[in-house]
């Protein structure tokens, strides 16, 4: 179920990390510290960026990543000690969370903080000095803590008792420790490679740590971004540690304007600098993208190495999880050099979805009504549990994101290499991609998907189809998980020349004329090549679509 952050504010020395991670441990949600985010996103420590670019710079920085941050669900994010003095950061953080503020003494503040000199804003000669500042920063702060707390903490009790006290105060309950009941497997088999797809709740740890147990790597490396790893990389870690595997990170911006050729060349130095070799594990813990880049760099060094996906996004789940397909984009073209490399192991855990963003969600269920689609009765499945889905109920969603899997690996057992029966997969694609490319990207891809499904059934009714009452259906179910379903939704103009220019250039091409997937009913679509009448013209009637929202 989607419930609000838990959000720790206070001075430096509060105990806002301590605390966090005891309430994360307590509910079994994912702790974010976003002083170490930041640090990890720019590669140098808070000290260093104070130094080299100054406070204001900072400030920019953790602004940046606040908004960011705000957007997750059902986490427990300890701020930096001067986080909440920006207005957009109190706004944003609020709208999802409940703000608490850890007001210990200052005298107990500063005997936390003696011999710490790694606060740049706290930077003393001596004790005395140290606490003048300390009660400066105090005095600025304090009225902003206040108006922004939903809780104040006052007191020095210690963490544990300070963490019950949150929870009591909020009407929380600490959680039991996961039976593993939901949980199942499904085996995909390929021409090139079988592997299982492990589908479940809270099995990350117990799965992957049974999994390398079983063989013998050389080296572990996790490729993911700082976000991802502050909320699954972490206690991952910290997993292995406890049982003796060792393990390294690597940072990539997992953004559809990085998933290009420098960041697969970043990936390989990394890789070369921590002595990977042919005997090494990947593991590409993250979306689409970092299954995509992560995947082709262990498709390509060395000639091909054992990797393991663990997709972190509803979207990623249904779709990227199964096939083997990983790409990166180049110019302008998306996903123009790939190959298909199948993981030895993809591990979907669905209470990762349960932190993503309502946006993110959203475009997830666009890859899943897509598939709903495809399948035919699960479309109605979905229609009948949206609420359900959009409440993200466990039971539920396990079961949506077990049957997509289900249904994509049987294509993909006829058709690995995407030439015939896999291409039917693509529904909503081409124009989404087209629309993705046009936009600059500022559209997200399950958007370009929702819209490009509309459209696709749009040419379906322009080549005689009678399917207006399902489109109207399909309409509805995106329009339900806030989703687009016309261009004209979006904030900004994309015009049709550019979206045409990149309709020629997709893959799927055939001597310059883009083959489309059309539906004919739900659970019937087809590929069409030869398209009657005039490209240009179908365009702007699809283009012309009002929308499914009233």
């Amino acid at each position: 179920m989607v419930e609000k952050n838990i959000i720790l504010s206070g001075l430096s020395g509060s105990g806002k990390t301590t605390v966090g991670k005891i309430i994360a441990k307590k509910l079994k949600r994912p702790f974010l510290d976003l002083d170490i985010l930041i640090e990890e996103t720019e590669r140098m420590t808070i000290p260093e960026i104070f130094q080299k670019f100054g406070e204001e710079k900072f400030r920019e920085i953790e602004s940046k990543l606040t908004i960011k941050v705000a957007e997750l669900r059902n986490s427990v994010i300890a701020l930096g000690g001067g986080t909440l003095m920006r207005p957009q950061n109190r706004e944003s953080l609020k709208k999802n969370g409940n703000v608490v503020f850890l007001n210990p003494p200052l005298d107990t503040l500063l005997k936390r903080l003696q011999g710490d000199d790694t606060r740049p804003l706290l930077k003393a000669e001596d004790i005395k000095e140290k606490k003048e500042k300390l009660k400066k920063l105090y005095e600025e702060r304090i009225n902003t803590y206040l108006k922004s707390a939903d809780l104040v903490v006052e007191g020095d009790e210690n963490p544990e008792r300070t963490a019950d006290k949150i929870l009591e105060k909020l009407f929380l309950q600490a959680k039991e420790e996961h039976d593993f009941s939901i949980i199942d497997k499904i085996i995909v088999k390929t021409e090139s490679k079988n592997y299982e797809v492990v589908v479940g709740y809270k099995i990350l740890n117990k799965v992957l740590t049974d999994y390398i147990k079983r063989n013998n790597f050389s080296s572990i490396v996790i490729v993911t971004s700082p976000l991802i790893n502050q909320l699954f990389g972490v206690p991952l870690k910290e997993v292995f540690i406890e049982k003796g595997i060792d393990i390294k990170t690597v940072f990539i911006e997992d953004v559809e304007e990085k998933k290009d050729i420098s960041t697969l060349s970043k990936i390989y130095d990394e890789f070369i600098k921590l002595g990977v070799d042919r005997k090494s594990l990947i593991i590409a813990l993250g979306g689409g993208i970092t299954g995509d880049v992560a995947g082709f760099a262990a498709a390509t060094y060395m000639r091909g190495i054992k990797w393991v996906y663990v997709p972190t996004t509803l979207l990623a789940q249904v779709d990227a999880s199964v096939g083997g397909k990983v790409a990166v984009n180049y110019r302008e073209g998306k996903n123009l050099i790939g190959a298909f490399y199948q993981p030895d192991l993809v591990i979907t855990d669905i209470s990762h979805i349960f932190t993503l963003p309502d946006k993110i969600f959203s475009d997830g269920m666009a890859e899943v009504i897509k598939t709903a689609i495809l399948q035919g009765g699960l479309f109605k499945n979905i229609e009948e549990n949206a609420i359900k889905i959009k409440e993200r109920a466990p039971d539920t969603l396990f079961n949506i994101v077990y049957e997509c899997i289900k249904f994509k690996k049987e294509i993909v057992k006829k058709d690995e290499r995407d030439e015939d029966k896999r291409m039917v997969l693509n529904l909503g694609h081409t124009f989404g991609h087209a629309l993705e490319a046009a936009s600059g990207y500022k559209i997200s891809h399950g958007q370009a998907v929702s819209i490009g499904t509309v459209m696709a059934f749009k040419l379906s009714l322009l080549l005689g189809n009678n399917i207006q009452k399902e489109l109207e259906r399909v309409k509805k179910l995106l329009s339900f998980f806030d989703l687009p379903v016309s261009v004209k939704e979006l904030p900004y103009k994309i015009e049709e020349e550019e979206i045409l220019n990149f309709l020629l250039k997709d893959k799927k091409a055939v001597a310059g004329r883009p083959r489309f997937i059309v539906p004919y009913d739900i659970g019937d679509v087809r590929v069409v090549e030869k398209l009657p009448g005039d490209l240009k013209i179908l365009l702007k009637n699809a283009m012309d679509e009002k929308g499914g929202k009233n």
